[in-house]
């Protein structure tokens, strides 16, 4: 199909961390997103938003733990509502 696709995933665990890595989707053999492994120790090309307001707690954030391959790992310690990170591609 033409046209982009947002992957987003929600993410919210009070009181405590998600964390998020290797990320991969297929067209074929061609990976479609970019930073699956927030290995570039930074959010982009993800972009994190609060679709339900302010939240308490720690935003999504790269983290140097958490981790299941690399080095960093997304993580997200949000309270009370819920961060995305997504990524169009």
């Amino acid at each position: 199909t033409t046209g982009l696709v947002t992957l987003a995933f929600n993410l919210r665990h009070d009181p405590d961390y998600w964390y998020l890595d290797d990320v991969l989707v297929y067209a074929g053999v061609v990976q479609m997103l970019s930073n699956t492994g927030f290995e570039t120790s930074n959010l982009s090309p993800w972009i994190r938003t609060t679709p339900n307001g302010a939240c308490g707690g720690a935003p999504a954030a790269v983290c140097n733990f958490g981790y299941h391959s690399g080095n960093y790992s997304a993580c997200d310690g949000s309270n009370g509502c819920a961060d995305r990170l997504s990524q169009q591609f």
